[in-house]
């Protein structure tokens, strides 16, 4: 982020305010996280799943412990289950029902008729 910040200091005020965590409001919507160990990211994912649980909001994580190795298995299907909790939270979110879109603008031509 230093890119954004003009600073690598982790404690600069101008760092904290890239990340989310620290615009979470009780408003946000029910939230699945995960992050693989040894995805530089971790910290910030994990530093969101507490924020939104500070604010009542209902988060469903899926962390791995720094030590975790996953099999490495040509049979994907055997590491890939979805954590169980995972499934309920997709299930609840009613992805099977459509969402009512606008048509879309119909194309401009310069065909003269």
């Amino acid at each position: 982020m230093w890119s954004y910040a003009g600073t690598r200091d982790p404690e600069d005020p101008r760092v904290a305010r890239l990340g989310i965590a620290s615009h979470v409001t009780a408003d946000y919507p029910p939230t699945f996280i995960s992050v693989g160990n040894a995805d530089p990211l971790a910290p910030q994912s994990i530093a969101f799943a507490e924020a939104l649980r500070a604010k009542g909001v209902e988060v469903d994580s899926l962390f791995f412990p720094p030590d975790h190795k996953p099999p490495l298995d040509t049979n994907i299907s055997c590491c890939c289950r979805p954590k169980p909790d995972s499934a309920h939270w997709v299930a609840i979110q009613n992805f099977s029902q459509p969402t009512p879109r606008q048509p879309l603008p119909q194309p401009h031509t310069n065909e003269r008729t």
